[in-house]
């Protein structure tokens, strides 16, 4: 396997793909927070590692954003946001620590629409985890 690496490090587009590949993974170490949201859309990663944000004790609360957006929109019956609530929940996270708001179709709304929400439940979150696929 290590010399599978040094081939590929050696050929001439390893270097930008490189500087793709640690802008896209940006390595952040996560913090104990008020509430961890997940941004919807159709990847199933997201409420997997809320899951286990939350099951490490990072919050009690765990919040998902989402209806049906460009990318979902025809494709899921489901919003995506109570999509994301029953995955998390098949991973152990009982219903009455996730919020949903599933109304947002893009990202602009996900953040309006869940602040309301937030407001709305009495949350007054100061730090947030937000969980999300990278390019976002």
């Amino acid at each position: 396997m290590a010399e599978n690496n040094s081939l590929i490090e050696t050929q001439p587009f390893y270097a930008p793909l490189r500087v793709l590949w640690d802008y896209l993974r940006f390595p952040s170490v996560p913090e104990p927070c008020d509430c961890i949201i997940g941004f919807g859309n159709y990847n199933l990663d997201i409420p997997k590692r809320a899951a286990d944000l939350w099951k490490a004790g990072y919050s009690d609360c765990v919040l998902f954003s989402g209806g049906l957006g460009r990318n979902t929109l025809g494709l899921q019956s489901v919003t995506e946001a109570d999509r994301f609530a029953a995955q998390a929940m098949e991973c152990g996270i009982p219903e009455d620590k996730i919020l949903i708001e599933n109304r947002s179709t893009n990202t602009a709304e996900n953040i309006r629409f869940t602040r309301e929400l937030l407001e709305s439940t009495g949350i007054h979150a100061q730090k947030i985890l937000l969980v999300h696929q990278p390019f976002m």
